[in-house]
């Protein structure tokens, strides 16, 4: 899952989403999307700037919990990068055999 794009955002009609683990309606506005996006953008290219940022500040703050969730994201999808990148140079030792 890539950032969400602002362009697709309007700040009067918040996106509305399924929430399937508490059976309850989300809603996401663009300052939370956009925290989001920052989150992914930080942890992928400053992940200790990240990290102080999410030491230093409330943690009840929805912001900094968009925050948090973006960095999550990001995380997820390294390690899914990294896993297929070992299983395509495990395929290409297999094929040199």
């Amino acid at each position: 899952m890539m950032p969400i794009p602002s362009k697709h955002l309007n700040n009067v009609n918040p996106v509305i989403h399924f929430n399937h683990t508490s059976m309850e309606e989300d809603y996401i506005t663009s300052e939370t999307a956009s925290a989001f996006n920052a989150g992914y953008i930080l942890q992928k290219h400053e992940p200790q700037l990240l990290d102080k940022i999410l030491q230093s500040t409330d943690k009840q703050n929805e912001y900094i919990n968009a925050l948090s969730t973006g960095k999550k994201q990001q995380e997820r999808e390294k390690i899914v990068e990294q896993q297929q990148a070992i299983k395509t140079r495990s395929q290409q030792k297999k094929q040199k055999r």
